[in-house]
């Protein structure tokens, strides 16, 4: 069984999030030192789909990628 590498912890499984694109913006500091989030139509991503997996244990984002994530689980079976 596969041992998750933030927690040591033996696992059987992954808890998968799907996420879905509903905003972007440009990310930068301001000459005063502030965050700024400036959005911008132009980085439309509209449709892009976002997964991660996590242990199911600790919640560490494990793995973003879906064959990472099924070559880790199939690991010591």
């Amino acid at each position: 069984m596969p041992t998750c590498p933030a927690c040591s912890r033996h696992i059987d499984s992954l808890d998968c999030y799907i996420l879905n694109t509903v905003e972007t913006y440009i990310l930068y500091i301001d000459e005063l030192g502030r965050a700024v989030k400036q959005y911008d139509d132009s980085l439309s991503l509209e449709g892009i789909t976002i997964r991660f997996y996590r242990c199911p244990e600790c919640k560490n984002l494990l793995f973003t990628n879906y064959d990472d994530a099924v070559e880790f689980l199939s690991e010591n079976r």
